[in-house]
């Protein structure tokens, strides 16, 4: 009898620390996707996570009293599996194989040539060198808000590009106040 209590014991601390370790890789893909990193989320954070928890179930099991019988030994390693997998390509993260999918461009829109955007260039300036942008409208009162107070919003960029799912994007508007450029801003978002 008290070897059992020992062994539920033991398996209740290591289900502790799976959940230490899935807040930790939640934690993680935040501050990947702040870092602008390939594989920043939350979610994908948690799922990175999977692996290394099944390979402490393994190792756990095999050090407590109470070992895991083998079909649950096979269920961690699978489970090990399809979290790689289902981290590759998480909802509302980056896509790791192509981060861009989820990104709708217009015809002709080259990245680089947005990097060379600059505060002070005017809106004939801006469009010499990006071209014409996918919207131009006033700046949002509510959701992604440019700073620098703007009193116009060119977009570059929208969502919902991938046939595959929904994934994060790549934001690109450029701000302008009284026909001068106040801030050029490339941003991934995850929604």
């Amino acid at each position: 009898m008290r070897h059992s209590w020992i062994a539920w014991i033991s398996w209740i601390i290591f289900l502790a620390v799976c959940g230490a370790l899935g807040v930790g890789g939640y934690r993680l893909g935040i501050a990947l996707a702040l870092w602008d990193r390939p594989g920043g989320s939350g979610v994908i954070g948690v799922l990175w996570a999977l692996p290394v928890i099944a390979l402490l179930g393994l190792a756990w099991g095999r050090i407590t009293p109470w070992a895991p019988p083998k079909t649950m030994k096979s269920l961690l390693v699978i489970l090990g599996a399809v979290g790689l997998l289902m981290a590759s390509c998480a909802p509302e993260s980056k896509f790791l194989l192509d981060p861009y999918i989820d990104t709708c461009f217009d015809p002709g829109f080259d990245r680089a040539s947005f990097d060379r955007l600059h505060p002070g260039m005017s809106t004939t300036e801006v469009e010499a060198v990006t071209g014409a942008p996918h919207f131009r409208r006033p700046p949002k009162s509510w959701g992604y808000v440019l700073p620098g107070n703007p009193d116009l919003e060119w977009v570059y960029s929208s969502d919902h590009c991938s046939f595959l799912g929904d994934y994060a994007w790549r934001s690109y508007r450029v701000g302008f106040r009284n026909g001068a450029v106040v801030v050029v801003s490339q941003d991934w978002l995850y929604d």
